[in-house]
């Protein structure tokens, strides 16, 4: 059998954002400063690699330290930003 026409399609690629209780931050599997957080945001959204934002807070992690992620996300044109969470 001969295949043709066959199209892929592009499955969404996101970044995890983790903060920590201690106010840590991780993109992806690297520690980062939050002043930092934008410029790597635009390299990855550059690339192609990235088209969502998952947040993974603790739950002792700083509200303000997870509205600040929304924002930088935001503030580079990416505004498909989820909320991870567990399940009990």
């Amino acid at each position: 059998y001969k295949v043709t026409g066959v199209q892929t399609c592009a499955l969404p690629i996101y970044i995890v954002v983790s903060i920590l209780p201690d106010g840590t931050l991780f993109v992806d599997d690297t520690q980062l400063l939050m002043p930092l957080l934008p410029a790597k945001l635009i390299e990855l959204k550059q690339n192609a690699v990235a088209t969502r934002v998952v947040i993974r807070g603790d739950q002792k992690a700083e509200y303000q330290l997870i509205m600040e992620v929304i924002s930088a996300a935001r503030s580079v044109g990416i505004t498909d930003v989820a909320l991870a969470s567990r399940s009990k």
